[in-house]
């Protein structure tokens, strides 16, 4: 009985420490997996947790993929997008109430052109 124990033991050590060497796939907000209407959803979901009024979450919004990802066209990018710093792997999302927004696939938006600097921080000084 102790044998037996012992070598189903060995075995799981054994299939354990394969598992473990086996390198993990990449997160998917590398992939680029997201759509055009998950990127404006994920936005207007923070828009509307930080306070923003309907206007703001539920206007107009353009979406362009992030300047890295094999599709994206700078050509095609607005005039006051293009002039942007834009981070690695985010996205932009130019609204007509509420300016330039980054979106990254993992979450977390940031305010990208003045308009949306203001009135981001004139809705975390109205949340405090």
């Amino acid at each position: 009985m102790v044998r037996t124990l012992l070598l189903a033991l060995a075995s799981l050590l054994v299939l354990g420490c394969g598992a473990a060497s086996r390198p993990a796939a990449p997160p998917p907000a590398m992939a680029y997996g997201w759509s055009v209407e998950q990127v404006a959803a994920t936005l207007r979901a923070s828009l509307r947790d930080q306070g923003f009024d309907k206007e703001a979450v539920l206007g107009k919004m353009a979406v362009l993929p992030p300047r890295n990802r094999p599709d994206a066209d700078p050509l095609e990018e607005p005039p006051a997008v293009a002039a942007l710093a834009w981070p690695p792997a985010a996205w932009a999302v130019v609204t007509d109430a509420s300016g330039v927004w980054w979106v990254w696939e993992y979450g977390a938006t940031a305010p990208a052109d003045e308009l949306a600097k203001r009135l981001s921080a004139r809705h975390l000084q109205g949340a405090s």
